[in-house]
């Protein structure tokens, strides 16, 4: 018994880290600050009650949240809260001769977007985040043709019918939000930024954006709060 527990000791003080199944680059207690700065621009257009409806729009959110190391080296992410801007929504209406109207409805304070994030997910030794934009409008009929509108989401998203619908169109850049472990967790201060043009289109819908995605990722610890 006395050996065993000699051995015991010896193999500690020779491998410290042995029996950890975390990250041994990540210190006791410390958490990582993340912000996701996101400007987004875009338009639509659908045809309704022999109506064409053409929309354009821009906005901006900053979400906020915290990542933590679980004993398996996986991360737990803690979503924060968001603030958001909405620099312009307007939209107008043509009737069936092709006639629009002069003047533009402002329904900035009736199209609220907003970011969920949902989870982070890491493989490859890089740090995927997980969200949705989604529209807080008013309430339609499922034959409405806005209820084909989709928002910005990552490309892990699970929502497997937007999912799909979404990635695949992606023109231009990536919506894969990802990020090495080894740039956070040795950095104190570590960003990246993502740039992707979205389009779909259909005879009826036309929906399109460009987004602007600023990840920032800082690290706090006991020896720096």
């Amino acid at each position: 018994m006395k050996l065993k527990s000699l051995s015991l000791i010896l193999l500690l003080l020779l491998f410290p880290h042995a029996g950890q199944t975390g990250s041994p680059d990540a210190a006791v207690g410390t958490w990582w600050e993340v912000q996701l700065f996101m400007t987004v621009s875009g338009s639509y257009r659908y045809y309704y009650n022999n109506d064409t409806i053409d929309g354009e729009y821009s906005f901006k959110i900053i979400a906020t949240a915290s990542i933590e190391q679980d004993n398996s080296g996986d991360y737990i992410l803690y979503p924060a809260g968001e603030q958001i801007s909405v620099i312009n929504w307007r939209d107008r209406t043509a009737n069936k001769e092709g006639d629009f109207k002069t003047t533009a409805t402002d329904l900035a304070k009736t199209m609220s977007p907003s970011m969920q994030l949902n989870y982070v997910i890491k493989e490859n030794r890089k740090l995927y985040f997980d969200f949705e934009v989604f529209l807080k409008a008013p309430v339609l009929d499922n034959a409405h043709p806005f209820k084909q509108f989709l928002l910005p989401r990552s490309a892990l998203n699970q929502n497997i019918d937007r999912k799909n619908k979404y990635n695949k169109n992606v023109h231009k850049g990536s919506n894969a939000v990802q990020i090495a472990e080894k740039l956070f967790l040795k950095q104190a201060e570590t960003v990246k930024t993502f740039n992707w043009q979205w389009q779909r289109e259909k005879p009826d819908f036309f929906n399109s954006h460009s987004v602007v995605l600023e990840l920032k990722i800082i690290k706090r610890s006991p020896s720096r709060e």
